[in-house]
């Protein structure tokens, strides 16, 4: 879903797409939306993965 809202953003920052003085406000804030939103991506991807080590860590130690 991340994934899909940066896209539309970036659809949405191309002028022939969408114009006007929203859209000019959109487009100057939308970098640092989408950088925020890859740094989330990026965060959640690191925690599903500690997320699978601790599982596989206690499944290992023989947990149920």
């Amino acid at each position: 879903q991340i994934t899909h809202l940066d896209q539309q953003g970036q659809r949405l920052c191309q002028p022939d797409v969408w114009d006007g003085a929203l859209a000019s406000q959109f487009r100057g804030t939308w970098p640092q939306t989408s950088r925020s939103l890859q740094t989330v991506r990026t965060e959640l991807d690191e925690l599903r993965q500690r997320v699978e080590r601790i599982n596989a860590d206690i499944m290992a130690a023989g947990g149920n």
